[in-house]
């Protein structure tokens, strides 16, 4: 248990999308924030993209923390498509989990980018929760 509330923030940025964010109020010492992301079309049926952000927020004294975490995707991916006896096809699926791991010290009212990339910039904040 920490001895105050957190709001973690989570804000992903795309250069051909508006940015995500997604927060949580806390006062325990692990955050695990799951959403949709989106989703992919397979056999006409809509099958969502799952977003993952898990992290655990140690108190260092003075507004800081060390905060552990992993950010990722599971993404749906067809791994066969046989044909059924009226010679349409139906596709099999599975998920697959694509994630960084980082641990950071971040102090309270401050950013720190944990993934950058062509294709998106994901980044984490810690923010004071006014009573």
């Amino acid at each position: 248990m920490l001895d105050e509330n957190i709001r973690v923030v989570l804000r992903i940025e795309r250069p051909d999308a508006e940015p995500l964010s997604m927060s949580v109020v806390t006062a325990q010492t692990r955050v695990k924030l799951d959403n949709l992301a989106g989703a992919v079309e397979i056999d006409g049926n809509k099958v969502p993209i799952i977003l993952r952000f898990h992290a655990s927020l140690e108190p260092l004294g003075e507004g800081e923390y060390l905060v552990s975490c992993v950010y990722g995707t599971s993404t749906p991916i067809v791994t066969s498509s046989p044909a059924t006896k009226d010679g349409s096809e139906r596709s099999s699926f599975q998920y697959r989990d694509i994630a960084v791991d980082a641990s950071v010290r971040l102090k309270k009212g401050r950013a720190v980018t944990i993934l950058k990339d062509p294709d998106k910039k994901v980044s984490i904040e810690l923010q004071s929760v006014e009573e």
